[in-house]
């Protein structure tokens, strides 16, 4: 059995989500609970699994890589016809909610050729400052897109969670280390 577990979906607008402690400490008990699971009935958390496989091998990073290259193709089209990014993306800034957008009146080529739609495709393709150097970074690729978010800013920033994410990929890489006897 498996499941998944997300980060909130809000950016650094939003002030409850920045004591990174009790993230922190979430995590890691629920890398605790996986790793005590393994041994009677393993579980699959998929954030989990998904950063150690890409430790452990260039071909599960390769995946990885790709997959979080291609994070930006996501569109919403409501009940009404609007087009927009991913709805969690629109949750950010009102900016993000034309209404004057819809499947009448725009076609995909248009919309994906939008100051708005590629705004976010230079988003998610360039990474923040503080992650160019960051040694979780092929795993990380900056957290989510919607975590980076500032108004004012855009997603220049690095992610809300970014002490949480660095926790997580210490932890697990000294998993993969004790596994592999590195």
């Amino acid at each position: 059995s498996g499941l998944n577990l997300l980060l909130p979906r809000q950016g650094h607008d939003d002030a409850t989500l920045a004591p990174q402690a009790q993230w922190t400490r979430y995590f890691s008990e629920i890398i605790d609970y996986w790793m005590n699971s393994a041994q009677t009935k393993p579980i699959r958390v998929y954030m989990i699994s998904e950063i150690m496989n890409a430790m452990m091998s260039e071909q599960n990073a390769q995946r990885l890589d790709f997959r979080r290259a291609n994070r930006h193709n996501v569109i919403t089209i409501s009940a009404e016809g609007y087009l927009g990014p991913d709805d969690n993306i629109m949750a950010l800034d009102e900016a993000f909610c034309r209404s004057d957008v819809t499947i009448e009146n725009t076609s995909l080529s248009e919309f994906f050729a939008s100051p708005m739609w590629r705004s976010l495709v230079e988003d998610v393709d360039s990474s923040p400052q503080k992650c160019t150097d960051c040694e979780w970074f092929r795993t990380c690729r900056s957290g989510d897109l919607f975590n980076r978010y500032k108004s004012g800013q855009g997603f220049s920033s690095h992610s809300v969670f970014c002490e949480t994410l660095d926790s997580i990929h210490s932890t697990l890489a000294k998993i993969v280390v004790s596994r592999d006897g590195l």
